[in-house]
């Protein structure tokens, strides 16, 4: 006979379950029909073994070119999302910003250049500081 046991951190709020659970199959015969079948015993494995056949590339064929045709599908969008910035043409900005605004943008980035930020934070608060100017720019 062997034992089951599970890892689970100290204090884990599974603990008990787990071991509950364990217990329950112990207790209704899981354990045993399970070690008895697959680990004392050998596998019954003689009705699959004839009603299989062995596989060939003619059977695996149509999986290889389902992939193959995905390959290209996507080699093909990523050639789209780099050539059609190319092609279309650029649009004009929503808001056009005062020139004083635009200095005060600049000096905003430059500090937060001189600040140890990551770049997705300097991108964030110059995102914040844009939408809190066009919202006062709008306002007056």
């Amino acid at each position: 006979m062997y034992s089951i046991s599970f890892a689970t951190r100290l204090g884990s709020p599974y603990y008990q379950f787990l071991n509950w659970k364990l217990l329950q199959l112990k207790e209704n015969g899981v354990l045993n029909w399970v070690n008895s079948q697959f680990v004392n015993g050998e596998a019954n494995c003689d009705p699959l073994n004839k009603s299989a056949s062995p596989l060939t590339m003619q059977k695996l064929a149509s999986i290889f070119v389902a992939l193959l045709l995905g390959f290209v599908l996507a080699l093909a969008v990523l050639i789209l999302e780099i050539k059609i910035p190319d092609i279309l043409p650029r649009s004009k900005p929503a808001i056009e910003l005062d020139p004083d605004l635009k200095r005060a943008l600049v000096g905003l980035e430059s500090y937060l250049n001189g600040n140890k930020l990551q770049r997705h934070q300097k991108q964030m608060y110059l995102d914040m500081s844009l939408a809190h100017f066009c919202t006062l720019s709008q306002k007056h």
